[in-house]
């Protein structure tokens, strides 16, 4: 058996939750959810993590520090207004 098939029953997604929720350095609200990819909202502070059947702790947690790099950097803004203004100038 791989190993990335033994270490895909040992993912614990309320551990998971709880070093998201450090990381961030907040209380998100993480959801767990049978989704395609992690994904993070900036307005409701949503973080989504897939539920994965072939994937190891080490890629969730990867998935986690990646949306929380969201979570702490990326403003809760209208993007594509900001992008038209500096065109703009």
């Amino acid at each position: 058996m791989a190993s990335y098939e033994r270490n895909a029953m040992s993912v614990r997604h309320e551990i998971k939750s709880q070093l998201a929720k450090l990381l961030a350095t907040e209380d998100l609200v993480v959801e767990h959810k049978k989704v395609p990819t992690a994904c993070f909202n900036v307005h409701t502070r949503v973080l989504t993590l897939p539920m994965w059947e072939k994937a190891s702790s080490t890629v969730y947690d990867l998935l986690v520090g990646h949306e929380v790099g969201h979570a702490l950097y990326t403003p809760d803004e209208n993007w594509l207004e900001t992008c038209k203004e500096i065109l703009q100038q």
